[in-house]
């Protein structure tokens, strides 16, 4: 391939990181390498009105039960710069490589190490299979729509915090296989389920199957199933795709803590999102998370996570500069302790398992200049979802362990469906790097919970469940009204 033809490639690569926005600006290109530097970020100003401290009766405060002071306000605002990335990619003797770091606000710090990493990954292309390539790095699992989608092509001002708080699949490390055909497309690998993680070669135990991940589908959306995209414009025909999905976890003792607890650290981020997880791979939200019959640490755990959704994309060009876009997805996902049903009375507990279910749906339409989107997303929570201050670590016939029906008063979600809207939702484009985008934000049925400094709606910060106690629950708000203005510089 001459560089003429590299350089062409190169733009278009970068084009695809970046749909519907700019052009990255290209440093090198020449017969073995083409290299383009990317960049994003979001100031984000949000306007909501919430439930008042009042309606919850405590907080707790150095450990103590303490009633609410003076109260606050139902109205907040904030501002904040909710996305930070610097991002790489290009093209290197026909092996494509994507970087994308988190920085600034977005970068997480642990006690262990940063997870500010968010792709460092290579697509090989097979010789003898020309249509087939390795992927092998950490990359976006690409297991679900809503979580692979690249945020810098959104038609919203950030993914759903209801949908992602309880469905994304996030980033990991691993090894895939990509291949497509005419009016199909795959995509099947393995996973470590520790994104970021330290390199001290602690002892681990291998299970079988390891971890694993696909993505299968029919029809002419071409995207790259690592880099898919929600907003693209100037379709010269009609596009259509129809994908399953699906993800299998198998836990396993890592050092002192077990796999899938080593991937979820950081969300008490800005944009609140588990960027590596979701709520049943999280401890402060699924109480059956890495307990054993006798505690952590030297105890094999024996648990399983699994999820599987379908979703359904549509493109139809309806003028040279604009594009009707709609997609529909529904997850399933599944978490099963088998170490605590091993060892389990039943006049403890009668179950270790926790079913989700939700999806999505959106529709929109693009231009040049203007976009105009809405997206409603339901999520069909679990009554075992609760703060894990309720389920000990020293099992579950410890003296101290509670009853299943003492779990009621502390349920953070309850089993009733809850929903989020987001319309209407406008983008103004100003040119090919910037963009704003404006929309109001309905949550129902929104569980939240009291703390010393007022009220927190929990799908926009999970963190904040730390803050229930079996005398406080949740207060589950009928209506929560968020507005919403997003300035996007990408390059």
């Amino acid at each position: 391939m001459n560089g003429t033809s590299r350089k062409i490639a190169g733009v278009a690569l970068g084009a695809a990181l970046l749909p519907g926005a700019a052009y990255p600006v290209q440093l090198i290109s020449n017969k073995d390498l083409t290299l383009n530097l990317g960049g994003s970020f979001e100031d984000m100003g949000e306007l909501e009105s919430s439930s008042n401290n009042q309606n919850a009766p405590y907080y707790v405060s150095g450990g103590n039960m303490t009633r609410p002071g003076v109260p606050r306000d139902n109205t907040r605002v904030y501002l904040f710069q909710t996305e930070d990335r610097l991002l790489l990619n290009g093209d290197l003797e026909g092996t494509k490589f994507y970087i994308e770091e988190a920085l600034g606000g977005e970068a997480v710090s642990t006690s262990n190490n940063q997870v500010n990493l968010y792709q460092m990954y290579a697509d090989v292309p097979v010789p003898v299979l020309p249509d087939l390539s390795v992927v092998v790095g950490q990359f976006k699992v690409p297991s679900n729509l809503s979580s692979a989608e690249d945020i810098r092509s959104l038609m919203f001002t950030e993914t759903s915090p209801l949908f992602s708080e309880f469905f994304n699949q996030g980033y990991d490390n691993g090894v895939g296989l990509q291949d497509h055909g005419k009016g199909w497309d795959a995509t099947l690998g393995t996973i470590s389920g520790a994104p970021d993680l330290p390199q001290r070669y602690l002892p681990e135990l291998f299970n079988f199957p390891p971890m694993l991940y696909t993505r299968f589908g029919v029809g002419n959306i071409s995207d790259d199933a690592y880099q898919q995209v929600q907003a693209i414009n100037h379709l010269k025909q009609t596009q259509w795709g129809v994908h399953l999905n699906g993800e299998y976890i198998r836990d396993s003792n890592a050092g002192h803590s077990d796999q899938i607890a080593l991937q979820n650290s950081d969300a008490s981020t800005v944009n609140s999102t588990t960027i590596f997880g979701n709520a049943l791979l999280w401890s402060n939200w699924n109480p059956f998370l890495g307990k054993t019959s006798t505690g952590m640490g030297t105890s094999n755990v024996d648990e399983q996570y699994w999820n599987t959704s379908v979703d359904a994309q549509y493109r139809k060009p309806l003028s040279a500069n604009s594009t009707f876009i709609a997609t529909a997805q529904w997850s399933f996902a599944e978490f099963v302790n088998n170490s605590m049903l091993a060892t389990a009375s039943t006049d403890y507990l009668d179950t270790a398992t926790i079913n989700i279910q939700g999806g999505e749906f959106v529709a929109g339409l693009v231009s040049d200049t203007w976009g105009l989107a809405a997206r409603l997303d339901t999520v069909l929570p679990s009554n075992y979802l609760i703060y894990n201050s309720s389920v000990t670590s020293s099992g579950p016939t410890a003296a101290n362990q509670t009853k299943l029906p003492s779990y009621q008063p502390n349920q953070i979600t309850g089993d009733k469906p809850i929903f989020e809207l987001a319309f209407p939702s406008i983008t103004y484009r100003i040119n090919n790097y910037a963009k704003l985008t404006a929309e109001t934000m309905f949550w129902f049925n929104d569980p939240q919970v009291s703390g010393d400094d007022g009220v927190y709606n929990l799908t926009e910060m999970p963190f904040e469940s730390s803050a229930i106690f079996p005398t406080n629950g949740t207060v589950h708000n009928p209506f929560v009204v968020a507005a919403r203005m997003g300035f996007v510089l990408a390059f």
